[in-house]
């Protein structure tokens, strides 16, 4: 049995999710202060929008367009922000753009995974050879 991803529909299904989830916090939480926002955003909507971002990372405009969207529409639902450009209500509510979180998200593997191949490879390579102090004191 063969699964096959398609990336467009995973995308649309999550984006339809955030703004069910957005929904429900605008009909819930009438005024919202930013503490209470950014705490209500970041339980619940950004784990939607960040949803196995390294696996299935946005390349296509579209979809990234769309996501966006999302966090635009988000960022409205404070009353005193609503009426500023997107980038002065990011500033405002010291939220990332949703591209940075993805390029730090890819920096952060990245690093992860050569610290571990360096580990590795310091490990193999000392196991046959005698181990020098400052191996020693690292394990």
């Amino acid at each position: 049995m063969t699964i096959i991803l398609h990336l467009g529909n995973t995308c649309l299904k999550k984006i339809n999710k955030v703004y069910s989830v957005l929904g429900i916090i605008k009909r819930n939480f009438i005024y919202m202060d930013e503490h209470t926002f950014i705490l209500l955003y970041k339980a619940m909507v950004r784990p939607h929008i960040e949803f196995a971002n390294s696996v299935w990372c946005p390349y296509k405009l579209g979809d990234i367009k769309e996501i966006e969207r999302v966090h635009k529409r988000a960022t409205k639902l404070i009353i005193k922000v609503k009426n500023k450009p997107y980038r002065d209500r990011l500033f405002y509510l010291n939220l990332p753009t949703l591209k940075y979180r993805r390029l730090r998200g890819d920096m952060k593997t990245t690093t992860k995974k050569m610290s571990e191949r360096k580990r590795s490879s310091l490990c193999t390579v000392n196991i046959w050879n005698s181990r020098p102090n400052s191996i020693v004191n690292l394990i």
